[in-house]
């Protein structure tokens, strides 16, 4: 093969030409790859960003909502009076708990506690996890909010806010009033429903403790890509870091790259595949001149005639050699004609010359 290739004019023709093919191919495709692979890089972190941001933003909407509801409630009378008042709690506090079930559409359970932290009332949903009563007197004592992250198995969080009332006469904190949902039922649309990314939240305390977490979706791998957004709290919250954490498996395009990869290897083979032959039928038109000029210069060889000639068509570099192979035919021929008079003289001198001598 390589010996044919070498003797071959049109055989280096075509072995160029699919070499050249190939390296087209191959260096469009490595380069369309690396262009293609860093521009789904980057959109998938940034969709991973925006979609922390997105949860993130969320919590922190929903989170301030309850809070300021919380505070709101904590002020009203209707609380601070029912802290003494059984009557009035039985008769106002009561029917007013019972109507207010959920908050913005979260189911809410709310519990106004003594100075002790015992349960006076509630308005009876479902608890998500059981209160200290070390919170509730330290909220009481202290006079400050408090919050409470509970795990509730592996799936959920139960978020507890606990706000003291003031009594009225006093001024001064003589119960507290907590409302306690879990962090599933924030928004169904962006747990549950809408989200389509896998991603978790992490509450993690300011100085020090146990990290308590919710995942949704599937479990993060090795090649996983994250992206964190922090929940900005208010005062309650101060004590947490809240933090949502999404990930994609790095993967994810990979499909569609390797398939990029396959189209334009594909590509490679059906350019050698219609280029060679390509090559090769125009390098063999060529071949067909160039032998055609061999066979000129064989007869005149074997003949030893000059009046052989190559017929010049077109104006390519096969004519033009076609051209100086008959000028130099002609300027042979002129050469070969001067020597034969020359030698013909000499001839004539000589036989001259030894005519007189044989006379002498």
């Amino acid at each position: 093969m390589l010996g044919f290739v070498k003797k071959s004019l049109m055989a280096k023709i075509g072995l160029a030409s699919a070499t050249l093919s190939l390296a087209v191919a191959l260096g469009i495709g490595t380069l369309s790859y690396s262009i293609t692979r860093n521009q789904l890089v980057q959109i998938q972190h940034a969709d991973l960003q925006s979609n922390a941001r997105v949860i993130a933003t969320h919590l922190d909407n929903e989170l301030s909502y309850l809070a300021g509801n919380l505070e709101n409630l904590a002020g009203n009378t209707l609380f601070a009076n029912s802290l003494a008042d059984s009557g009035g709690r039985q008769l106002y506090l009561r029917p007013f708990l019972n109507n207010l079930k959920k908050i913005d559409n979260i189911p809410v359970r709310i519990i106004l506690h003594d100075f002790r932290g015992v349960a006076i009332e509630s308005n009876n949903v479902k608890s998500q996890a059981e209160i200290e009563l070390s919170d509730l007197r330290q909220v009481v004592d202290s006079g400050q909010p408090k919050c409470i992250f509970t795990s509730i198995g592996s799936s959920d969080i139960a978020i507890t806010l606990i706000h003291p009332v003031l009594y009225p006469n006093t001024g001064l904190p003589e119960g507290a009033l907590s409302f306690q949902f879990s962090l599933s039922t924030l928004s169904m649309e962006i747990f549950v429903n809408g989200q389509q990314n896998d991603f978790r939240v992490l509450v993690t305390p300011r100085e020090g403790g146990t990290v308590v977490k919710v995942s949704h979706g599937l479990f993060p791998n090795n090649h996983s890509v994250f992206h964190r957004a922090e929940v900005a709290s208010q005062q309650i919250f101060s004590p947490w870091v809240m933090t949502v954490e999404a990930w994609q498996d790095g993967r994810k395009f990979s499909r569609g790259l390797d398939k990029l990869v396959a189209v334009y290897l594909l590509l490679g083979v059906l350019g050698i595949i219609v280029i060679v032959p390509a090559s090769l039928l125009l390098a063999r038109l060529l071949m067909t001149r160039l032998y055609s000029l061999e066979s000129v210069a064989r007869d005149v060889v074997q003949t030893r005639s000059f009046e052989q000639s190559f017929p010049c068509d077109g104006q390519d570099e096969v004519a033009s050699l076609g051209q100086a192979f008959n000028h130099m035919l002609g300027e042979l021929k002129k050469a070969y004609l001067e020597l034969r008079d020359e030698a013909h003289l000499e001839m004539r001198l000589q036989s001259e010359r030894f005519r007189q001598v044989l006379a002498a």
